[in-house]
């Protein structure tokens, strides 16, 4: 998820996306478009080439046992089918020789309370590039033909999540503009503590 590698984080209105720009490197890309929601199961290869990568960096992440592909795959479809109810939830997909090769694929949110992020928030939620295809600039194609998308719909900004580990992920990020904004904690819900562990009043985040 190349420095790009696979990153994880539309839709059936979505206007035509822009035209991918040639690469040197690709000369072969036919297009960027919007994926027909009928397509969604053509999406299964690349989500999986992103699962691998998962494994590869994370295999045990926050301590979690990982999925086989298949899996994965089901579990990453129903939510995408879900996002897909949205009318605004658009998939831009890069095309080559009939194959998919990539995509993105972006829903929105309300903007954040605290800060003027807009009264909507785009948010990245799966950017995948087929291994044969990596290191040719096309993650970056992608990411322009979204911003140009968001553009024409009025959405001034986007969020995007990268796995702690994936920092070729983060980096290609930061180069496209993008800061660190939130961290995401994941923990069991028990209460009990481990033994010899206190927490006390003065250990509570302000404001909780």
């Amino acid at each position: 998820m190349t420095s790009l590698q696979s990153i994880e984080f539309g839709g059936p209105q979505a206007s035509e996306a822009a035209p991918a720009q040639r690469d040197a490197g690709d000369p072969e890309l036919d297009s960027i478009r919007p994926l027909d929601p009928r397509e969604l199961a053509r999406l299964e290869p690349l989500w999986v080439a992103l699962h691998d990568y998962h494994m590869l960096i994370s295999p045990r992440l926050a301590g979690f046992h990982p999925r086989s592909p298949e899996e994965s795959w089901r579990h990453r479809w129903a939510r995408y089918a879900r996002w897909l109810e949205d009318p605004d939830t658009f998939v831009l997909v890069a095309e080559r020789g009939g194959d998919l090769v990539g995509y993105a694929f972006v829903t929105f949110g309300m903007g954040w309370s605290s800060w003027n992020s807009g009264e909507r928030i785009a948010e990245l939620q799966t950017l995948s590039i087929a291994p044969s295809s990596r290191g040719q600039g096309l993650g970056s194609q992608l990411l322009a033909a979204v911003r140009d998308k968001l553009a024409s719909m009025g959405i001034k900004y986007m969020a995007i999540g990268a796995l702690v580990s994936n920092i070729d992920a983060q980096r290609f990020y930061e180069r496209h503009g993008f800061n660190e904004a939130e961290l995401v904690l994941v923990g069991p819900t028990m209460t009990d503590f481990p033994s010899g562990v206190a927490r006390s009043s003065a250990e509570e985040p302000y404001g909780l």
